[in-house]
């Protein structure tokens, strides 16, 4: 690593750093070049952020800063909620020549309740539709999770989402389930207001229509 990139990934954590102590003066954090180790409810202060109580601890590496490319890791070692806790680790990409954001991540959440647990890996790509980020996101991905009932693979392939519609306007997901069955839910833009919504389980399936306000009407 060269000392420019050296230097713009110490920048990005330092601005990390401003955020979250702005945000959350309870937390601990010690900064090393490109990386914060941020521990939540070490010090004194508020510890909510939008409605939720943290504690735990949240390790975010800038591993790349440049023009072309960012990449960030994120760690985290009982984060909690006060409901649920999650242990592991994500990695993010934002690519300026693919106009991407790349997800790889694998996690456990914990209930706090009664101490049941899961596991969840993922691989996901997001970008922009062709309006730009403004208009909404396509999503493509590979989500996985384990838990007391078996394994889940949810196939999630070319889901297009419009901030102004409630349900994609395209692709599909399709979700196989530890029971050998299936559910896949599919979308198709009909018209300016309305998107055709399809659910499929084994040889049944049934369709309905969406509107831009909600509305919810028989295919």
């Amino acid at each position: 690593m060269g000392r420019a990139e050296t230097g713009s990934t110490q920048a990005a954590a330092e601005e990390l750093q401003a955020f979250i102590e702005s945000q959350l003066p309870c937390a601990e954090i010690t900064l090393s070049p490109g990386s914060l180790v941020v521990e939540y409810g070490a010090l004194p202060g508020e510890c909510t952020y939008h409605g939720q109580t943290y504690s735990g601890t949240h390790t975010i590496t800038v591993q790349r800063n440049e023009e072309a490319e960012v990449v960030v890791n994120h760690e985290w070692d009982e984060l909690s909620n006060q409901r649920l806790s999650v242990t592991g680790e994500a990695t993010v990409t934002w690519s300026l020549a693919d106009q991407t954001r790349h997800v790889v991540h694998e996690l456990t959440w914990t209930r706090l309740s009664d101490g049941r647990t899961g596991t969840g890996a993922g691989d996901r790509t997001q970008r922009a539709l062709s309006g730009g980020i403004l208009e909404g996101i396509q999503v493509d991905g590979t989500p996985t999770w384990d838990g007391q009932a078996g394994h889940w693979d949810l196939a999630i392939d070319g889901v297009q989402m419009r901030w102004v519609d409630p349900v994609p306007q395209a692709g599909s997901y399709t979700l196989a389930t530890p029971f050998d069955k299936s559910l896949g839910l599919a979308f198709e833009r009909q018209d300016a207001d309305t998107i055709e919504v399809t659910v499929t389980s084994g040889a049944r399936h049934f369709s309905f229509l969406v509107s831009q306000a909600g509305d919810v009407n028989e295919a």
